[in-house]
């Protein structure tokens, strides 16, 4: 049986991406262009000295003390690839991908930034998805938010289909 064929990764043409493995699209904010430098994320977008986005795919179910250390994770890890140490700064709920993400959020020592991380439920509940963004200004904030509200799916995803 020959082996299904290789879904083409994650692209972005005139500042739309589109992810053919997740079945999803979004709209890159003004300025922001993908970055390649992350081989872990479905899609990695930064502006330099303003602000950057991975969103990623996790083929397990993140709830209760596998979210925990999920946030505490990667929150340590932005921690020391950006050489300071961040402070919690809260908690609430956003959507993403049409699911109802949780998303945590810490500052960055020295007022150099916010870090915020969601995570939503995907794949019937089977994975979930992961948003991580840097913000260095309330502007990039901003964008980035516009940014997390255009993801939307367009269909069943590929990756689901070898969790069920």
């Amino acid at each position: 049986m020959p082996p299904p064929p290789a879904i083409e990764p994650a692209r972005v043409v005139a500042g739309q991406f589109t992810s053919p493995r997740l079945a999803l699209e979004g709209v890159l904010p003004e300025g922001y262009q993908q970055d390649q430098g992350n081989p872990v994320a479905e899609l990695s977008i930064k502006r330099p000295n303003y602000g950057q986005a991975a969103l990623s795919f996790v083929p397990d179910t993140l709830a209760g003390d596998a979210l925990d250390a999920f946030f505490e994770a990667a929150s340590g890890q932005i921690a020391t690839a950006q050489g300071g140490h961040l402070a919690f700064a809260g908690t609430t709920r956003h959507k993403l991908a049409g699911a109802t993400a949780e998303e945590r959020s810490w500052t960055m020592e020295g007022n150099r930034g916010t870090v915020r991380i969601d995570v939503a439920p995907f794949c019937n509940g089977k994975a979930s998805l992961a948003l991580v963004r840097f913000e260095a200004s309330e502007s990039a904030t901003a964008a980035l938010e516009r940014f997390a509200e255009s993801i939307r799916t367009t269909g069943p995803a590929p990756a689901c289909v070898d969790l069920e």
